[in-house]
């Protein structure tokens, strides 16, 4: 029994260093009813209990060591532990928890564990131009007005192709300067050349997609005009720049519409182009159908090889940079998928309607639950000159024990109680030097009580337990604590003095029969206690 009393000291003095602070920071720490709301600025966390008060500031977390917090309701001290929207494109937050024993209960279970038993007690944009010369206009001396109208749509036609490309300019008006104005009044060439002339004026759009800058109308509240390349940088820094949970969800809207109309865009150019690539290639003789017969095989091959030519500057300017471009726009969406997708994982929380946070813990400290929760998170910055720095804090949560710190600790304590020896003097019983205890080290079951207001005098409760001389004794006081530099405590001592059963001092008997005559029983003594080093 001494032995395992020896042991019991040396276990609970090995927490003195490590209880030293924690008890008084755990009798100080914060309270909480249900909620803490947690935000972070790029550089520090913070934290408040409310998202409704507007008065209640949020209170910096120091990451020297963890935050601690006592929760407390009649949910089964349900806490719930929000995170404030963040701008995934700025920082990256990432939370965990683990499980520890409760001082409190460790201290509790600990203390009892260890009583002796053997006596009866966790974009570029860029700008083209191109002078234009006069238009061939084709005639008739026909008086027949159907015919008239013809020859009047197919010049309106070839006057309003599109001739600002700087790449096609030259094949345009040597296209337009060569048809066989003769058959304009055929219905069968007037169809077969405005089937020709659309497709070239489908290189507007293929240009006016690469190259020029447009508004995109579905965006009311901007009216400037940008290149794709503009439009996509212009809503990859709006989105980078949302500080809040409303406006990043407007302009991500805004940054899904613009998405759209690109790839709308980028869909009717890559159709123009690829129809106009058909028609210089696979469709040569079709375009060669309209053109007039009489012009000389010079000049024929002349178009041939200018045609050949512009199938080789569209395949090496206008395919290359719609490659850029879709590679952009690719970008923007793959962003916005993956924005979209955090906007919904963020907003997806169960039993919560608190707009503009994200739950990112639930847990309950029932009266069961002797555990205490360390919530870990940390911070990673995505952009500037701290790209990569990291910030972590610890918030320790615990069941609230009221104004009350239970702990262990080893002191030493005087008390008068002396062991009765009892001996054979001369065949009687005689009653011999006793062994007085006077100073004797314990291991104590502190209860520590905070008052309402103040920091420097804790009254307090105790239970020791140390091994006598002969049997173990049980100091049970109380007293105060001087913040955490030492304290006083006083009280009844609880100890086991042998007595003579039916025989007195003086009566005659023999060593044999004294030890059989010889009881144990409960004494009470007192005993003035120095604890230091809680």
């Amino acid at each position: 029994m001494k032995t395992k009393i020896t042991w019991l000291l040396v276990i609970l003095s090995s927490w003195i260093t490590a209880q030293e602070n924690d008890v008084f920071e755990r009798l100080h720490s914060t309270k909480l009813d249900n909620h803490l709301f947690i935000t972070y600025d790029g550089t520090d966390f913070f934290y408040k209990e409310s998202h409704i008060n507007e008065e209640e500031t949020y209170t910096k977390i120091e990451k020297e060591e963890a935050k601690k917090f006592q929760i407390s309701n009649d949910h089964e001290n349900t806490l719930k532990l929000f995170l404030q929207f963040y701008n995934p494109l700025k920082y990256t937050i990432a939370s965990s928890v683990t499980e520890e024993e409760s001082p409190d209960y460790a201290a509790i279970i600990s203390f009892i564990n260890n009583l002796p038993t053997d006596f009866t007690f966790a974009s570029e944009a860029v700008e083209t131009a191109a002078a234009t010369t006069g238009n061939k206009k084709y005639q008739t001396r026909s008086r027949n007005k159907q015919v008239k109208k013809r020859y009047e749509e197919v010049n309106n036609s070839i006057d309003n192709m599109y001739r600002q490309s700087p790449i096609l300019y030259d094949w345009i008006s040597v296209f337009a300067n060569s048809l066989e104005g003769s058959r304009f009044s055929e219905p069968t060439y007037s169809l077969q050349l405005k089937r020709i002339i659309d497709k070239i004026n489908g290189l507007q759009t293929v240009e006016n997609y690469l190259f020029q800058k447009f508004k995109i109308n579905e965006i009311r509240k901007d009216k400037e005009e940008r290149s794709v390349n503009e439009w996509i940088q212009y809503m990859t820094a709006n989105i980078q720049e949302a500080t809040d949970i409303t406006s990043f969800m407007n302009v991500l809207k805004t940054s899904n519409t613009v998405q759209r109309i690109l790839e709308e865009k980028k869909e009717a150019a890559r159709k123009s182009l690829q129809e106009l690539q058909e028609l210089l290639s696979e469709e040569s003789l079709s375009l060669e159908s309209v053109l007039e017969k009489k012009q000389g095989k010079t000049k024929e091959e002349k178009f041939r090889e200018l045609t050949a030519s512009k199938q080789l500057l569209i395949s090496a300017v206008y395919l290359d940079k719609m490659k850029e471009q879709e590679a952009a726009i690719t970008k923007l969406k793959e962003l916005n998928t993956e924005m979209n997708a955090f906007l919904v994982q963020f907003q997806k929380q169960p039993s919560n309607d608190i707009e503009g946070y994200k739950m990112i813990h639930s847990d309950k400290f029932g009266w069961k639950y002797t555990k205490m929760r360390t919530y870990e998170i940390t911070g990673t910055n995505l952009t500037g000159d701290t790209k990569g720095k990291k910030r972590v804090v610890k918030i320790t949560v615990s069941k609230s024990q009221g104004r009350i710190a239970v702990f262990g600790s080893v002191g030493l304590f005087y008390t008068p109680f002396e062991y009765k020896n009892y001996g054979i003097s001369e065949d009687k019983v005689a009653e011999t030097q006793g062994d007085p205890v006077y100073l004797r080290p314990a291991a104590y079951l502190n209860f520590l009580y905070k008052f309402k207001h103040g920091d420097l005098l804790y009254p307090m409760f105790q239970v020791g337990i140390t091994q006598g001389i002969k049997t173990p004794l049980f100091p049970i006081g109380a007293g105060f604590s001087i913040r955490n530099n030492f304290s006083i405590t006083a009280g009844p001592l609880i100890a086991f003095q042998n007595e003579l059963g039916g025989l007195s001092i003086g009566d005659t008997a023999d060593d044999a029969l004294l030890k059989d005559d010889i009881t144990t029983h409960v004494k009470w003594s007192w005993y003035l206690s120095l604890n230091y080093k809680f």
